[in-house]
């Protein structure tokens, strides 16, 4: 391989790995903006089918427990949530994109005022598709 092949395996490499990174950051937001606006199927769409989804209150497995999620009586009962994300780290892998912790926090509104639901840190093992 001479030096102008190398150079553009080089860039075409660096060039997926950015547009991977930026996939990855628009489906985290994409899945606040989904939840916050009550959308089950949006949200459920963001996920495989073998999905388990583990959260401090339940585990979920597969997109309809997470369209269940959405509608759930607790979630209902908030008047708007939302969804916020830190920028998050990525390490590589060639099958799965692990994320280091990250610190969302949903914020939740209720007729009573405003409060901070969830702080956390997680995990997303993800799957490019």
């Amino acid at each position: 391989m001479n030096k102008l092949e190398q150079t553009l395996d080089d860039l075409t490499r660096r060039v997926q790995a950015l547009e991977d990174e930026l996939a990855i950051h628009r489906l985290i937001v994409r899945y606040g903006f989904a939840v916050d606006i009550g959308d089950p199927e949006r949200t459920a769409a963001l996920f495989t089918e073998d999905t388990v989804y583990d959260v401090d209150v339940l585990v979920m497995h597969g997109r309809d427990d997470i369209r269940n999620m959405v509608v759930t009586d607790r979630t209902a009962a908030w008047s708007a949530t939302a969804h916020t994300k830190s920028a998050p780290a990525l390490s590589r892998s060639p099958v799965t994109a692990p994320w280091p912790p990250v610190t969302p926090a949903c914020i939740c509104a209720k007729d009573d005022g405003i409060d901070v639901f969830r702080v956390s840190f997680n995990r997303f093992e993800l799957v490019r598709r």
